[in-house]
């Protein structure tokens, strides 16, 4: 049962961190380019 849990959570975690990831990473892009823009 515990195992089973932590398995779950570990997956949910991982997804959270990729959709977290994807976030930052699209900030990031946004930035840029208005950086680029801007000179």
């Amino acid at each position: 049962m515990n195992k089973q849990i932590i398995a779950i959570r570990s997956s949910f975690n991982r997804k959270l961190n990729g959709k977290l990831q994807n976030v930052r990473l699209r900030k990031f892009f946004l930035y840029h380019s208005i950086q680029t823009e801007k000179s």
